[in-house]
């Protein structure tokens, strides 16, 4: 309530002794009587006080006693007449030296009954606040249920609070696009204060210092690199309580959107994604095939990117999940990118290869854009440990098999290449030499025919007899032949090395001084 509804009360005859401008205005947040000197330790801001002045026992305590009021943070004081019969000039005086309003209270009128009347109008205000705050959330679940579009709600409610409206996620991605997005630089000032606050709503800078206030979105138990952030320019610590009970609410009915969102992605769609990544895996190549790459608009001349992504396993059960999620988030940044999960545990995605050609990132690369979402969400996550990627070179849509095992075996070098204190590391097509993207490119059909037609036999005569043959040769061909360093790394003796040798060109029918032989022997070790 304002103070001018306690003045225009006639019942309670209050008279303006001593006012500033705009003290009317001032909105009650409650009272507090006291007859200390020092009552500044039991006070806070916005209070009305109320005083009997039995404090006063000469004019020099006036301005003690005032002084204390005015820098707790009263908005005025009320004195009652009925110790003294009147208000003295030097309590007067004082409050004009501290710029404290002041107002009598006939000695007829009790503190209490002033009390009574502002917890009344405060309750009033209560009842109607909350009234008025269900007809809002009512009018925007209506909007909800009708199907409005998220940036339809987003646009009507930045108009009727004032103010810009933003709601991104993790990785920087415009759920809603708006004509002035967040920058980079104060995406990364959103997600840096995200992860050091522990408080919701929070503040951030934006580029020109300004503050802007965020509310981060999860469901209980959710990470915060799988969140969503409503936005909203501002100190919501400045805001009045029916600014800021609007702008939580919408924020829940956001965080509806985003439950059905994430139910989209995770059910029917990714349903078909997990089968079509099966096929391209098994190197498919029927009508079952054809039928899911149309259902994901994946047309032949198209190319495109494989992605394989994962965390390390140095942290929480639920990694592949989390995977999912951030590796979602980034690829929503490119248009027709497909995600699935594998039961290997890792998440691949397929990047179509052309330029965006939808805002806000017309023109732009599809893979640039997705390792640059990535890298700021990888900020949110690092107590989660690495995420890992790997990145295959662009390939057709009958080539997605290879493309798959070169991103496979990129992200066994991006594991390889962790450290404890990387939370992102990322490996692409050019990390590797050209014979493995080659051999890793080639079918598994072909690749199980290759090896069964060299190394079938000498692998059936070690399970037999344990010989070790294939052990030997491999260790053979990776010291390039050498006896003396191959009998050395095996703990051999040179002619029971050459022995073993010897048995491995009969069974396989190859002869190891022979270039060729020998590069097919290599290969098919390298396939197995």
């Amino acid at each position: 309530m304002k103070l001018q509804e306690l003045l225009d009360a006639r019942q309670l005859r209050i008279r303006t002794l001593y006012s500033v401008d705009g003290a009317p205005e001032r909105e009650v947040n409650w009272t507090y009587t006291t007859d200390l000197l020092d009552p500044g330790r039991y006070l806070s801001r916005g209070q009305l006080v109320m005083t009997g002045m039995v404090w006063r026992r000469n004019p020099g305590d006036s301005d003690a006693f005032v002084g204390r009021v005015a820098n707790a943070g009263a908005i005025a004081l009320f004195a009652g007449e009925g110790l003294l019969g009147y208000v003295p000039d030097d309590v007067v005086a004082a409050c004009h030296r501290h710029r404290l309003p002041l107002f009598s209270v006939p000695a007829e009128v009790s503190f209490a009954s002033i009390t009574a009347f502002v917890s009344d109008a405060l309750a009033s205000k209560r009842v109607d606040h909350l009234a008025a705050g269900l007809i809002r959330q009512r009018d925007l679940l209506t909007d909800v249920y009708r199907g409005q579009m998220l940036d339809e709600l987003i646009t009507r409610s930045a108009d009727d609070l004032g103010r810009a409206v933003w709601v991104i996620t993790a990785s920087g991605r415009q759920v809603v696009l708006s004509p002035t997005p967040l920058s980079q630089n104060e995406t990364a000032a959103l997600l840096h204060e995200a992860i050091s606050s522990d408080q919701s709503p929070f503040t951030f800078a934006d580029s020109r210092g300004e503050p802007i206030s965020a509310l981060m979105i999860t469901g209980t138990g959710e990470h915060q690199a799988t969140g969503w952030f409503l936005v909203v320019s501002g100190d919501w610590r400045q805001w009045h309580p029916t600014v800021l009970d609007t702008v939580r609410e919408l924020a829940a009915v956001v965080g509806l959107y985003r439950v059905q969102h994430r139910g989209s992605l995770r059910d029917s769609t990714n349903a078909s994604a997990n089968r079509l990544v099966q096929l391209i895996a098994g190197d498919h190549e029927g009508p079952e095939l054809a039928v899911y790459r149309r259902h994901a608009g994946m047309e032949d001349s198209d190319q495109f990117y494989v992605l394989a992504g994962a965390f390390d396993r140095n942290s929480r059960d639920d990694l592949q999940d989390l995977a999912f999620w951030v590796l979602a988030d980034a690829a929503e940044h490119v248009p027709g990118t497909i995600v699935a999960t594998e039961a290997e545990e890792h998440v691949i995605v397929i990047l179509p290869a052309k330029s965006i050609d939808a805002p806000p990132y017309v023109g732009a690369e599809p893979v640039q854009v997705f390792t640059k979402a990535l890298t700021l969400l990888a900020t949110t996550c690092t107590e989660l440990g690495t995420l890992q990627v790997g990145i295959s070179a662009s390939a057709g849509s009958h080539q997605l098999g290879g493309a798959l095992r070169i991103a496979r075996y990129c992200l066994q070098l991006a594991a390889a290449e962790t450290e404890p204190t990387t939370s992102l590391v990322i490996r692409d097509s050019t990390s590797t030499m050209s014979s493995t993207m080659l051999l890793a490119a080639v079918p598994d059909p072909l690749r199980r025919v290759f090896v069964d037609s060299i190394m079938k036999d000498l692998i059936a005569h070690d399970a037999r007899y344990r010989g070790e043959l294939v052990a030997t040769l491999r260790t053979f061909l990776d010291c390039d032949c050498s006896w003396v360093r191959t009998a050395e790394a095996m703990h051999l003796h040179v002619n029971s090395l050459r022995y073993r040798i010897a048995r491995v060109e009969k069974i396989t029918n190859k002869d190891l001084s022979n270039n060729a032989d020998r590069t097919d022997l290599y290969l098919a070790l390298k396939l197995m």
